[in-house]
């Protein structure tokens, strides 16, 4: 299977120089990298994808929840929920972004990230890794049984490379060059175009004076003249020009934005699977696993957050029906683990790890708006579940609106009514408001005016009235349950029915309680999607972060030397001694005591080493006069920081 979606950060080829220089071909270690994935909805209009849809209506790409199963909902006699999907193009399914630890040193070690490549500009190409025995590494995005996740691959590739320009930041006396870079030939990652040099108009100029540089790769693809350029692929690089070394880059700043779709519409054509039940090929390219998983670690979360805003939320116990691990149903929808290790950390975020069930809880504490208990979650009266009690409030109110707006399709306000009128029937307000029917009246009216005030303001704004009481009208449930709630407080108890499990066996004795949706459509399904790929990455020259060690030596202790020269400007070496082979991190710090850079982190064996620091942070900026510190930490027991001053 080849590697998929990310293809991220082959990144490495071009190089640079200034204008009358020799491009500095050579060796560039990455050290800094953020890639985002954003998830689009083919239009499945366009193309067939009914095999690989969750869709019993045959309508759009979704992915329903049924109860009490599909059968039944297909017979008309039970409930579909749809989960994640839409009906056109362009739907948003999901945006992924790498973990923002990647765009430093430390967190690309911690998760084991190392890639390293020769740019050979003579011959247009990239290696990677530039030796064979060397191993590199870098984050992308997998699908097994149609769910994707992160892992970090192998990467080894001789890649093939475009680039256009270069442009100087200053004419006369440039510190960084611009290229237009792109990928013409690769087996791992996305294949694109070089971004044309422009001027400031967004004309493609050879004039160096005035072409300006593009590396804003989302507002650039909004550009009406990117559109026309027919490029929906690109990439480009900011060399920055070592000051020691006019003819040599010490950091090389990588964008590119990159989409699906073939090489001759611009698109990517390398790094997905062929999708072999498509018919029309040149749009399909790409399967994106989406499942809707299930965790058994967010209810007990919310539950927890949810006694310090004073809510109770009733954590489900193990029963005849249950499917989960330890006999517990999972929820549906909730942010679950999100780091992987069984605590959920987060009231919003991914879920947690698929249990392979088909079945569940759905729960909501945080709807739309994506914050716990901010008053806008559907089933706020229920428990935050989707009960009995609650699906028997949407049945009744839809029905019955129904039913009116058919008969008299302007009386919007007596529809609402209606509606109301059913859900306050079944839960039968009238013996909760002591037999006064003016006061039940006073309750239903009141409760349908506000849902009329809310249509027509819409309307007052601008909207089409069909629309609007499109908007509405979902919501109806949820009014007329908090309307009854707010103004006969002692029927909370007897529409929250989240304590116990509905048990829909005749004769069962539990008449309402949490729903158990006993079927997902397509579990695990695969959504028909294409998808954006944004990434940038920072590469440093391998001979400006390499240590250089002589084991001739082998010292008896571990010694830190003083840095020299001291002060420096604009490079300085630093020098310690190991007695032996140890795990070695080497970090510059500012006297706030905030890491600004890391020189290098990984083993070193005996002897004597030394390393140049060039003055700059992480991100390849110079930086300022002053004092600095750096620090050496070598194996568990082993700790020296010194002082030094950067003079300009």
């Amino acid at each position: 299977m080849k590697l998929k979606l990310i293809q991220l950060f082959c990144i490495i080829l071009v190089s640079c120089g200034v204008i009358s220089a020799q491009f500095d071909s050579g060796n560039y270690t990455l050290r800094s990298i953020k890639v985002v994935y954003t998830n689009f909805l083919r239009d499945s209009a366009v193309v067939a994808d009914a095999g690989n849809i969750g869709s019993f209506d045959g309508v759009g790409n979704k992915l329903f929840a049924y109860w009490p199963n599909k059968t039944a909902v297909l017979a008309g006699l039970g409930y579909p929920h749809e989960l994640v999907g839409g009906n056109v193009a362009d739907d948003l399914v999901t945006v992924f972004e790498t973990d923002d630890s990647l765009m430093t040193y430390e967190g690309m070690a911690n998760f084991g990230i190392v890639l390293e490549a020769f740019l050979d500009y003579d011959n247009s190409t990239a290696l990677i890794p530039p030796d064979p025995s060397d191993e590199s590494t870098y984050p992308t995005i997998e699908m097994d049984n149609c769910v994707t996740f992160a892992v970090v691959a192998p990467a080894t590739d001789n890649m093939t490379n475009q680039w256009t320009g270069p442009i100087p930041d200053d004419i006369n006396n440039p510190t960084t060059m611009t290229y237009g870079w792109g990928i013409q030939q690769s087996d791992v990652f996305d294949w694109f175009n070089a971004l044309p040099m422009v001027d400031a108009s967004g004309v493609i100029t050879e004039n160096l004076s005035e072409a300006v540089r593009l590396l804003d790769p989302v507002a650039d693809a909004a550009n009406p003249w990117f559109a026309e350029l027919g490029h929906q692929n690109y990439g480009s690089m900011v060399a920055h020009i070592n000051v020691n070394d006019p003819s040599k880059f010490d950091t090389l700043e990588i964008v590119w934005h990159a989409i699906d779709g073939t090489w001759e519409d611009g698109g990517s054509d390398a790094g997905y699977e062929l999708c072999t039940d498509c018919p029309d090929e040149g749009k399909i390219n790409r399967i994106l696993g989406v499942q809707m998983q299930g965790d058994l670690v967010t209810i007990p979360f919310i539950q927890v957050v949810a006694a310090s805003y004073g809510i109770t939320i009733n954590n489900p116990t193990a029963g005849v029906l249950a499917i989960g691990a330890n006999g517990i149903h999972p929820s549906f929808g909730g942010p679950g683990d999100t780091d992987g290790d069984g605590i959920a950390e987060d009231a919003v975020g991914i879920p947690g790890p698929a249990i392979g069930t088909a079945g569940g809880y759905l729960f909501d504490p945080a709807a739309g708006d994506g914050e716990l208990f901010s008053g806008d979650e559907p089933l706020q009266f229920t428990g935050y579940y989707f009960t009995y009690n609650f699906l028997q409030a949407a049945a009744g109110f839809k029905y019955a609106f129904t039913v009116a707006i058919t008969i008299a399709p302007t009386d919007v306000l007596g529809a609402f009514t209606a509606g109301i009128d059913s859900v306050a029937t079944y839960f039968d307000l009238l013996t909760a408001v002591g037999g006064i029917q003016a006061t039940y009246d006073a309750i239903v009216n009141g409760t349908a005016s506000s849902l009329y005030a809310d249509f027509g303001a819409l309307v007052a704004a601008g909207m089409d009235a069909v629309e609007a009481l499109e908007t509405i009208a979902p919501s109806g449930p949820v009014v007329a349950l908090g309307g009854m709630i707010s103004s006969v407080p002692s029927l909370a108890d007897a529409i929250n029915d989240s304590d116990h499990d509905f048990d829909a066996h005749i004769g069962g004795s539990n008449t309402d309680g949490r729903l158990i949706f006993g079927e997902i459509d397509e579990n695990p399904a695969c959504i028909p999607i294409y998808q954006y790929r944004d990434v940038t990455a920072i590469f440093v020259k391998t001979e400006f972060i390499a240590v250089d060690s002589d084991y001739s030596i082998l010292p008896d202790k571990f010694v830190v030397h003083d840095n020299y020269p001291n002060p420096f400007n604009p490079s300085t070496k630093i020098s310690f001694e190991l007695p032996e082979m140890m795990a070695t991190e080497i970090s510059i710090y500012n006297l706030l005591g905030q890491k600004i850079r890391t020189l290098y982190i990984g083993d070193l064996k005996a002897g004597y080493h030394t390393i140049t620091f060039d003055g700059k942070d992480t991100a390849g900026r110079e930086l300022s006069s002053g004092v600095y510190l750096y620090r050496i930490e070598a194996g568990d027991q082993f700790v020296a920081v010194k002082k030094m001053m950067l003079l300009k």
